[in-house]
């Protein structure tokens, strides 16, 4: 196979992870864990980038604890620097936000109705 724009397999294969993860509700008829863990397998030395489109897929989906079973299993079985980085970065922002939002919720629970109130 060639690309007619001249990009290698493992571009295309990362182009299609990154449609696959941004638009988890589009996706209904395909296997979206196996076909980013297919490629898993084929790309062994750069799999940073797809961990993090799995576990961005999960993310989008609402699906939380699988994404932080993903990063947790990235990090576990990653080989390189590089992939650690990588997944260890977008693993800490996650729950970074996570953490942001759960403490926004019980900032608003324990204030209900005080940007209501006009004294």
């Amino acid at each position: 196979f060639v690309s007619k724009d001249g990009k290698s397999k493992h571009q295309l294969w990362n182009e299609l992870c990154d449609m696959i993860s941004k638009n988890p509700n589009k996706i209904q008829s395909l296997n979206v864990d196996a076909i980013i863990r297919s490629g898993l397998r084929r790309y062994t030395d750069q799999v940073g980038h797809l961990w993090n489109s799995l576990a961005d897929y999960y993310i989008r989906r609402g699906l939380f604890e699988r994404a932080r079973d993903v990063y947790e299993e990235a990090i576990q079985t990653v080989t390189t620097v590089r992939d650690f980085t990588q997944v260890f970065d977008a693993y800490a922002q996650f729950e970074e936000l996570s953490l942001s939002k759960k403490m926004e919720d019980v900032a608003e629970m324990e204030n209900p109705g005080d940007e209501d109130e006009v004294e």
